[in-house]
């Protein structure tokens, strides 16, 4: 009975380990992110575009869902597909970026929005302008679904806290068990 007991809280605690092993390291992960933003900023600072587009490309690698550093990236990006893909990644991380949509219709060459939109009069549509073929882009987008970090820790503490719930009873039935027989 002492074994089972002591197994049902080793696998309860073994799921808090994991959920404090998974939050170190992402603190690890965040503070080199924040490292390389940083020598990044002083590169930039300094006059070295090169090694600052360098730095933020690593940032950008490390965390690619890290808005603040694709912003930092866009600043020193010279071709256009780079920057549209850089801003189409902002605004998939943050749609409520206004800035990067104005940024993107200006790359896109499409028309300023106005500050209020206004229904088109009723007429034929504007023909459509033939752009010229855009060369590839050297940045990747960013991939379509990511799991929020809070929602890890969630169903880590689910997990942690179902494996102990079901320790306790499993333990709790022994008991009432033993007590019967």
């Amino acid at each position: 009975m002492a074994a089972l007991v002591d197994l049902v809280f080793s696998i309860k605690w073994w799921g808090l380990a994991r959920l404090m092993d998974a939050e170190r390291a992402d603190q690890l992960h965040s503070a080199r992110v924040k490292q390389l933003l940083q020598e990044g900023e002083q590169a930039f600072a300094s006059g070295d575009r090169r090694l600052a587009h360098e730095t933020w490309r690593e940032a950008v690698t490390a965390d690619p869902y890290n808005e603040v550093v694709w912003l930092a990236l866009l600043r020193v990006l010279e071709g256009e597909d780079d920057r549209v893909v850089c801003l189409e990644n902002i605004i998939a991380i943050n749609p409520l970026n206004v800035e990067a949509r104005r940024l993107l219709r200006r790359e896109l060459g499409q028309p300023e929005m106005p500050a209020r939109a206004r229904k088109p009069a009723p007429g034929p549509a504007p023909a459509p302008t033939k752009t010229a073929p855009r060369k590839a882009s050297t940045l990747s987008p960013i991939p379509e679904s990511r799991e929020h970090p809070l929602t890890a820790l969630v169903r880590g503490l689910g997990i942690g806290l179902g494996l102990g719930v079901l320790g306790v009873v499993i333990a709790v039935t022994i008991t009432i068990v033993q007590m019967l027989a």
